[in-house]
């Protein structure tokens, strides 16, 4: 079983491998140190960002899974990926609210069943 000190050991050694493996990467004569580090770095603040903007367009806190992003990368990413959608709920409500109006129109349901399933809708 892996302690908490043990998989931060192996995290640190993990990090610390990267920070050594520099490479210098030359363009146009321009000698640039790369280091692995730096881009997982940006591989993870990428991940967050795009976690954050999923999240916000299915009706969340962009702020709050860009936090999310930014502690758990990729995994706030997939979690991202996978919550429902919130911000058709208001729609599917009035079109089912408009559904309970034609049957009410029609004769097929009561006033007062009418006024029941709007209540439920608008509170829900």
């Amino acid at each position: 079983m892996v302690t908490v000190a043990g998989a931060l050991h192996i995290v640190i050694v993990f990090f610390g491998f990267l920070h050594s493996a520099r490479r210098t990467i030359v363009m146009e004569g321009i000698a640039v140190d790369v280091s692995p580090m730096y881009i997982v770095l940006i591989l993870w603040l990428i991940c967050a960002g795009v976690s954050a903007r999923m999240a916000s367009k299915k009706g969340y806190s962009y702020y709050a899974f860009l936090a999310i992003g930014l502690v758990t990368g990729i995994i706030g990413l997939i979690v991202a990926a996978v919550i429902p959608d919130r911000s058709n709920t208001s729609a599917s409500d009035a079109d089912a609210l408009l559904k309970y109006k034609e049957l009410l129109d029609k004769g097929v349901i009561t006033q007062a069943e009418f006024n029941k399933k709007k209540s439920e809708l608008l509170n829900s």
